[in-house]
């Protein structure tokens, strides 16, 4: 009988340590929250190619869908030469190819993706690690 209580109370105490809020950490995409941390960085279109571009657009990327890759001159220099950056974003506003609009990022500011094309135009590819 000694047992049956010593094994109740133990599933009773596991049981609440594993149900009570403090030890369940909720798992969330909170983008403003991410770019408001981002703001404060040393350089936040880094910061935004590497929270939202960097899937499609890293010389290694993720998924690959024939997006213009970061440093990667060759797949920039058309765009360069026949859009100045604001074109650039208003393409990006409304998505484009497998792009979806504003990149997905939709609590970015203009400026904000202004920064990240900044950042993937540059010649050297820098280590997102």
């Amino acid at each position: 009988m000694w047992i049956l209580k010593i094994l109740f109370f133990l599933g009773l105490s596991l049981f609440l340590t594993f149900s009570s809020e403090e030890s369940i950490t909720p798992s969330y995409h909170n983008p403003a929250e991410i770019l408001e941390k981002i703001h404060h960085g040393k350089n936040p279109g880094k910061g935004v190619y590497d929270v939202f571009c960097a899937v499609c657009h890293d010389p290694d990327p993720v998924i690959a869908v024939g997006a213009p890759l970061r440093g990667v001159e060759k797949d920039w220099v058309l765009r360069c030469r026949q859009r100045n950056l604001k074109a650039m974003l208003i393409a990006i506003d409304g998505g484009m190819n497998n792009m979806p609009p504003r990149g997905g990022c939709f609590e970015c500011t203009d400026e904000d993706l202004i920064a990240a094309i900044k950042y993937m135009i540059e010649k050297k590819p820098s280590s997102r690690k």
